[in-house]
């Protein structure tokens, strides 16, 4: 599945890498069993380590993005993703600040994947794509109108203004 998702062979898809979401997925409790006896964040750091080692056999260049933020993760993850952000609460900017730093603690050698969050109202999520490009890479979940928020042609310009400032920083950063 990976070859086929990553290669640019005839018949594949040439992503450029992977986003994992996996939250909630992993066994718990004394009933929960390994083939190897290993379960928890040692498991979970088994399954990381083969992804990232797969993905980068088939294509070197390809990003492997995950959200956990631990320093045993460092070196399989190129993206920490700042995970979800429920969209009724209000400060998101200002808990992202606060998981971002968390990160550059933890994995300091990974670029921060803003995630994407806001949707409460236009307020909430013009306000989040103002300022997501100033934590790390901008993130975009929301392509259509919801029912309480209307994205305009103005409000998109804006979003591209950011997305091409954080582009132009990478740039400059990666030469």
């Amino acid at each position: 599945m990976l070859y086929k998702l990553l290669s640019s062979d005839e018949g594949c898809s040439n992503a450029w890498g992977l986003k994992l979401d996996y939250a909630f997925f992993q066994p718990v409790g004394r009933e929960a069993k390994s083939y190897d006896g290993r379960y928890g964040v040692e498991l979970f750091l088994e399954y990381i380590k083969y992804i990232y080692e797969c993905v980068k056999e088939i294509k070197p260049e390809a990003i492997v993005n995950a959200s956990p933020c631990h320093p045993l993760f460092a070196e399989y993850v190129d993206h920490a993703r700042l995970h979800d952000y429920h969209f009724d609460l209000r400060r998101c900017y200002e808990e992202f600040i606060f998981r971002g730093e968390c990160y550059k603690i933890a994995m300091p050698n990974a670029l921060v994947d803003t995630d994407g969050a806001g949707f409460s109202s236009h307020r909430d999520t013009m306000r989040w794509m103002r300022l997501a490009h100033k934590i790390g890479i901008p993130d975009l979940y929301c392509f259509d109108n919801m029912p309480s928020i209307n994205i305009t042609d103005e409000d998109w310009a804006v979003v591209a203004r950011n997305w091409k400032a954080y582009s132009d920083k990478i740039d400059t950063m990666f030469r």
